[in-house]
């Protein structure tokens, strides 16, 4: 159940997915691609709305994105780069639905994106899920 960000981070990054080859708890700097799929997680949001008239408050709530780097674009692998994505989509999917109640897990949504790694110059295809947490 969500109680911190820290807690909350701390569980996100203990997600065992099947199919990664690498995890990291921060997003890292310099990668290689024998390190790939790899997944990290961002820094979460936090928010709590006030629910009544009389100013009491809501629930906690949260957004963390969780990142898994697939493969780099320019190796000219996109048909087995885009099996590989869609395989991970259903595993992502999979893990965060059975680890539901330890994440205080409210909706999520897996997206595929370019991203970019060691400082902006190599591309990445990119899983990003966007998990909302409430506690």
């Amino acid at each position: 159940m969500f109680t911190t960000l820290a807690a909350l981070v701390t569980t996100v990054n203990g997600l065992s997915v099947t199919g990664l080859t690498t995890q990291f708890d921060y997003r890292p700097r310099r990668i290689s691609a024998a390190q790939l799929p790899m997944m990290f997680s961002r820094i979460p949001t936090r928010k709590r709305e006030i629910s009544t008239l009389g100013y009491a408050q809501g629930l906690k709530a949260a957004t963390i994105e969780i990142v898994i780097l697939v493969e780099f674009l320019e190796l000219s692998t996109q048909a087995t780069n885009d099996a590989l994505a869609v395989a991970l989509i259903d595993t992502l999917g999979d893990v965060l639905e059975t680890n539901a109640a330890a994440l205080g897990m409210d909706s999520y949504e897996i997206s595929s994106d370019e991203d970019t790694i060691d400082g902006g110059t190599t591309p990445v295809q990119a899983l990003i899920a966007s998990v909302d947490v409430s506690g």
